[in-house]
């Protein structure tokens, strides 16, 4: 589905972004996660939860959020997360999961 291609090139920019790199929209993006007193646990939840907000607040094709956190694939410097969200097609609209990767404070999209 080329809608669905496009939410996810869309995607991979706006959670590189960081708030602040946009003068007409300054809030948009993910802060930087890259904080030692953290443990990984509660980074991946926080993690779960700016990425759903964003994604809400910055597509406005994607409805109902879900983020989940992936096991790690044995590499602990990356974290993988999986995006269940509704998309917008004309009248109708589709289940969509969407697998991403941060590695090296970079997000991609896997599928």
């Amino acid at each position: 589905m080329e809608v669905v291609e496009s939410i996810k090139r869309h995607l991979v920019e706006l959670l590189n972004s960081h708030p602040g790199n946009s003068p007409c929209a300054p809030e948009l993006g993910l802060l930087d996660f890259n904080d030692a007193t953290i443990g990984v646990l509660d980074l991946e939840l926080n993690i779960q939860q700016a990425i759903r907000q964003c994604i809400e607040q910055f597509e406005p094709r994607v409805k109902r959020v879900d983020v989940e956190s992936l096991p790690n694939s044995g590499d602990p410097l990356q974290l993988r997360f999986q995006v269940h969200a509704t998309v917008a097609l004309g009248r109708d609209s589709a289940l969509t999961t969407i697998d991403l990767l941060l590695n090296n404070k970079r997000y991609q999209c896997l599928n």
